[in-house]
């Protein structure tokens, strides 16, 4: 069974924390984040001050004013990667971005361009919102490998597109980026991946939206409820599957906020140490999320536990994976 051998992160360095929201003349309250949202803070590409001055009035501005671009912050979080491993043996780099810089060329090139030149290898953009990495996960599960390699990277810079006028959207968004180096040999990478799909209900397609040149803007609450409903079936099913035990197995969920994802534990009965979470202090990143969280708390793992990923979000689309640290 092939597995990842590691994941790397990288975030801008300005933080929007609830404080400086309440300070935006929004009706926004710290007290109120905390409690319906769960966030405490998160990080933008942009600079505070210009949300301050503009609150983002114009979308199209906040991508020439951002401190990083999608491909800066890709690029930072594979380069960790080209110490380990010979460039030459990259098979495939699978990039994904909610908010990419380019319709071309793509997220994938750009990374390849910068850290891979000359190597010849695939790029593709594998696309979907906050489930890509059970999305990159089931792909690289049938995708047939002729160099030993794959590098997937997952990045979003929600925070150009956020309406901070808007006291609800302002609250939840974060930017980063998140990367994992996937070897495809058998036995290989410490994390096995041993379960793994990604199925979509294209009825609910305009329930989340980004326009282009526009707004993120979604239906908050019919998102939520079906989200969390979701997600405890995807919980549900893989725990019969694979006799999941939470006394020493780990859930990671979308990290869309704090409160969505108790619900869910509680749900299931998943005590808190068996939950990794970043959304607290990063915000809702997109499809980064989910898998910035299991990078943050990648050396823990101990021989035998299983993570149980669930992740959902845009079109409406849902995945899930199974993996094991050898």
């Amino acid at each position: 069974m092939a597995g990842i051998i590691d994941f790397s992160t990288y975030y801008p360095r300005n933080k929007i924390d609830n404080h400086f929201l309440e300070e935006l003349g929004i009706e926004s309250q710290a007290s109120w984040i905390r409690e319906k949202l769960g966030i405490e803070e998160r990080r933008t590409v942009l600079p505070l001050e210009y949300i301050k001055e503009t609150k983002n009035a114009d979308v199209a501005k906040a991508k020439k004013v951002a401190e990083l671009s999608n491909s800066n912050l890709s690029i930072a979080a594979v380069t960790p990667f080209l110490d380990k491993i010979d460039g030459g043996d990259v098979d495939i780099i699978l990039a994904n971005s909610s908010t990419p810089d380019l319709g071309v060329d793509s997220l994938s090139i750009e990374v390849a361009r910068n850290l891979f030149p000359g190597s010849g290898v695939n790029c593709i953009d594998l696309f979907t919102a906050c489930p890509a990495f059970a999305l990159h996960l089931d792909f690289l599960a049938k995708h047939r490998f002729t160099k030993r390699y794959a590098i997937g990277v997952l990045t979003s810079s929600f925070t150009t597109v956020t309406n901070y006028r808007d006291r609800t959207d302002s609250a939840i968004w974060g930017d980063g980026s998140v990367a994992y180096l996937y070897d495809s040999q058998e036995t290989a990478g410490e994390l096995a991946i041993i379960d793994s799909g990604f199925s979509s209900d294209t009825s609910r397609a305009m329930s989340v939206v980004v326009e282009r040149g526009g707004y993120f803007h979604q239906d908050g609450r019919a998102v939520r409820d079906f989200s969390v409903r979701q997600t405890v079936r995807m919980i549900r099913a893989l725990e019969q599957k694979f006799a999941v035990d939470w006394e020493k197995d780990i859930f990671i969920g979308h990290q869309a906020n704090g409160t969505m994802l108790a619900q869910i534990t509680k749900n299931r009965k998943i005590p808190e140490r068996s939950h990794w979470s970043n959304v607290k202090y990063y915000g809702n990143q997109g499809g980064a999320g989910a898998p910035a969280s299991l990078a943050m708390n990648f050396a823990s793992l101990k021989q035998g536990q299983k993570v149980i990923l669930a992740v959902l979000g845009a079109g409406l689309s849902w995945g899930s994976a199974v993996l094991e640290k050898r």
